[in-house]
């Protein structure tokens, strides 16, 4: 299960960064956001998961920026 689990992290990972190079879906996009805060929470868990513990402070961290990030778009979209 947790195969799974980091499977669909870094799929989202991948679709996220994929879209944005094919300019389809820019890094301020709220779906490109959440695609990478989930992408990589999803990845931490595996990581976690496995004792893998320099990936879940890569993940964690990169989960945290997203979402930090998107909540600054959607603040400064909702004045």
């Amino acid at each position: 299960m947790t195969t799974l689990l980091g499977s669909f992290g870094v799929f989202l990972l991948l679709l996220a960064f994929v879209l944005n190079m094919a300019r389809k879906l820019p890094e301020s996009d709220p779906r490109y956001l959440v695609m990478n805060a989930c992408g990589a929470a999803a990845a931490a868990g595996y990581a976690a998961a496995n004792g893998i513990w320099p990936f879940v402070i890569l993940e964690s961290v990169w989960s945290a920026a997203a979402l930090v990030r998107l909540g600054a778009v959607i603040t400064k979209g909702s004045r």
